[in-house]
């Protein structure tokens, strides 16, 4: 009997817990399976989902049809700020031999902004605050890179741990079926 004292208020904290849930949900306009991103990662020969999204200096950007490499970031993420110069010291190596980098960091526009800046990034960035193309790419961790070539099929996807340098080795030592 005296368990079913504490019944009343064990239900009325669930009842709490989910409404807060669903308010969250509702409030970033995302579905359940979007914020707990239940879905598998995308594997290599998987085609890449397309997306055409405003750069942070406004230019459109698009994959279709193009070799990308996609980096996927966050402002708060340490492995990122490690990495990202790496990334930046070879962009230009990477534009000549025809691959578009392309940042993709899932922050507002204005901290976006102050980020790219502040680390002297070269490549186009594109700010998803909303985690639209971070969902459609599965990112489960950042960093991530993910290149795709003309086809539009995943050639190399790699996350968690990841180290920039040694993840440019091995897409130098793919096969050139770009």
């Amino acid at each position: 009997m005296k368990n079913n004292r504490f019944l009343p208020s064990l239900i009325l904290v669930l009842i709490l817990v989910l409404s807060g849930l669903g308010f969250l949900l509702f409030k970033q306009n995302q579905s359940l399976s979007e914020i707990i991103n239940f879905d598998k990662t995308l594997q290599t020969g998987d085609n890449a989902p397309l997306f055409k999204e405003k750069s942070l200096s406004g230019d459109l950007i698009s994959i279709k049809g193009k070799t990308s490499l996609l980096v996927f970031f966050n402002a708060t993420c340490n492995s990122c700020a490690k990495n990202l110069p790496v990334l930046r010291d070879a962009y230009e190596n990477l534009r000549n031999d025809g691959i578009d980098v392309i940042g993709i960091i899932s922050e507002k526009k204005e901290t976006a902004d102050n980020y790219v800046n502040q680390r002297k990034l070269q490549f186009p960035v594109i700010a998803d605050p909303k985690k639209k193309i971070f969902t459609k790419y599965k990112v489960h961790y950042v960093p991530l890179m993910v290149l795709i070539n003309k086809k539009g099929e995943i050639r190399f996807y790699q996350s968690y741990g990841i180290n920039i340098k040694q993840s440019l080795q091995k897409i130098a030592e793919l096969p050139p079926t770009m």
